[in-house]
C-alpha cells in the first residue's frame, strides 16, 4: 500500500491523506512517480467535506508520503521519503521536497535535513533526576531556554555551557 498526501497550491497544506494498492501504484507508473501522482489526481474526487467547508475547493497536488519515514529516516533502514510521513495540516516544501509540522515558537528554525524545527538551545542532554525520575521538559520562548520540572514542581533550567539543570527558584 502506498500513501499520497492531497497539498493546497496556494498554502502547501496537506488537506488529507489517502492510501492506494500495490497493484494501482504498479499499474500507474510505479512508486513516487510523477505519473502515479497524476493518476492518483485523476482518480480521486475531491473530498466533499473539504468542499463544504471551503465552499470551492482549492487548487491541489498529490504527492507520496511514507509511514515508515521520520526526521529523514526511514523507521526500517529503507530509504527515506520527504522527510516525514504527512499529516493533515502539514506543510510541504516543494523546493526540499519534504513534509514537515508548523513551526512551534518564533524562535526555532527549520532544519530541512531532519525536516523538522530546531529550537535555539539544543535539548538537554541529561532527561532525568535522582533515580532516573524524568524532568518534565518544557521550552520557555520568553527566555530561550529549556525548563525541566520535577514531580513536585521546583523549576530548573537547562544551562548548555555546563550541561546541567540549575535550580531557578521559582
Amino acid at each position: 500500500m502506498a500513501h499520497f498526501a492531497e497539498i493546497r497550491t496556494d498554502t502547501n497544506k496537506v488537506l488529507r491523506i489517502i492510501v492506494i494498492s500495490d497493484s494501482q501504484c504498479s499499474e500507474n507508473g510505479g512508486e513516487n512517480t510523477t505519473e502515479l501522482e497524476q493518476w492518483v489526481k485523476n482518480n480521486h474526487a475531491n473530498d466533499p467535506v473539504i468542499e463544504q467547508e471551503l465552499g470551492t475547493y482549492p487548487e491541489t497536488i498529490w504527492k507520496q508520503t511514507s509511514y515508515n519515514t521520520h526526521l529523514n529516516q526511514h523507521v526500517n533502514g529503507g530509504t527515506p521519503l520527504r522527510g516525514n510521513y504527512a499529516g493533515v495540516g502539514y506543510n510541504y516544501d516543494s523546493e526540499n521536497d519534504i513534509f514537515y509540522p508548523d513551526k512551534p515558537f518564533n524562535s526555532w528554525t527549520l532544519n530541512t535535513s531532519i525536516a523538522d524545527w530546531q529550537a535555539p538551545v539544543t535539548y538537554p542532554s541529561v532527561e532525568t533526576y535522582g533515580d532516573g525520575v524524568p524532568y518534565n521538559i518544557q521550552w520557555d520562548e520568553n527566555n530561550l531556554r529549556w525548563l525541566g520540572y520535577t514531580s513536585d514542581e521546583q523549576e530548573f533550567a537547562w544551562d548548555p555551557e555546563i550541561t546541567s539543570w540549575v535550580a531557578t527558584g521559582n
